[in-house]
């Protein structure tokens, strides 16, 4: 999957110069408030945000073979936060072994969210932001996270 897309993604900046990109995000983060829908709008279908997105996926296996290499993270607090709706098979059980890079590590499985909803949607990104502020207070008092 993760080839397949590098290899399309290297046509994004030519399509969103012929305004493909319009057509592509036309009902997409309708689930934001007004303003950051606009503002979302009025990036992803450019050409700037195909080349982003075209250089990030060339990079992918680079990404790949540096997060296989990844054993620990030592006691560094880390958060999973794992939207359950819609995952494909096989996903769960590695993103439950994902904790386990960290001794002070914890998995959040939220069962309604989705991959895109975790950012986009008000409900479901409370438990990202949530985690997020876990995280940073854990790392400032150099504590434990909750659990």
């Amino acid at each position: 999957v993760y080839e397949s897309y590098r290899r399309v993604s290297a046509l994004f900046p030519s399509l969103a110069r012929f305004g493909i990109g319009r057509l592509a995000y036309r009902n997409a983060f309708d689930s934001l408030p007004q303003r950051s829908r606009d503002e979302q709008l009025a990036f992803w279908p450019t050409p700037s945000m195909a080349r982003s997105q075209r250089d990030e996926w060339a990079e992918a296996p680079v990404a790949m073979r540096q997060a296989l290499e990844l054993k620990s993270l030592g006691d560094r607090p880390l958060v999973v936060v794992t939207a359950a709706r819609d995952s494909v098979e096989g996903w769960m059980p590695l993103q439950a072994e994902l904790k386990r890079l960290s001794t002070n590590g914890v998995q959040r499985v939220l069962q309604q969210a989705t991959h895109t909803s975790i950012i986009e949607n008000e409900t479901d990104s409370a438990g990202s932001v949530e985690a997020i502020r876990d995280v940073v207070i854990a790392a400032r008092a150099r504590g434990s996270l909750p659990r």
